[in-house]
Formats: structure tokens, sequence, C-alpha cells
């Protein structure tokens, strides 16, 4: 498991930034329609089930381009 905000805060865990903050730098897409974890509780509470699965799948989407491109330039192997 890797903690992709504590490398890209250069192992400064009080670092602040979002996955959408960091995903904007590198063009990846931006989060599903701005979603963010209190909009995944309400839509679960508000049984939109299929909604909620596409904002998952798309942090989870954005999170491997996140990756790949922390890879790619060399901050993890």
């Amino acid at each position: 498991m890797i903690d992709l905000r504590y490398v890209l805060s250069n192992g400064n865990k009080y670092q602040s930034g979002k996955l959408d903050d960091y995903t904007k730098l590198i063009g990846a897409e931006s989060k599903y329609k701005n979603y963010n974890g209190l909009d995944a509780i309400r839509l679960w509470n508000e049984g939109k089930l299929e909604e909620l699965r596409e904002y998952v799948l798309t942090d989870a989407k954005i999170t491997h381009q996140l990756y790949d491109k922390i890879k790619e330039i060399g901050l993890i192997k």
C-alpha cells in the first residue's frame, strides 16, 4: 500500500491536498460530479447505489492515473 498524498508531500503527513487537487495538476479527469466523501455517505443513505458506484469507480480510476504519473516521473518505484 502506498499513501500517494504522503509521497507527493515529500513525507509531510500534515500536508493538505485532495485527490482532485493532485489530478488537476496532471490533467487527469475530475471527480465524479465533484462529489466528496460526505456525498458518498449521502448517496448511500438515499439509496442511490448506482450513483455511488460511479463515484467510487471514478475515484479509483483517477487514483490509478495519479499513481501511474507518480511512478512515471520516478517518485515511486
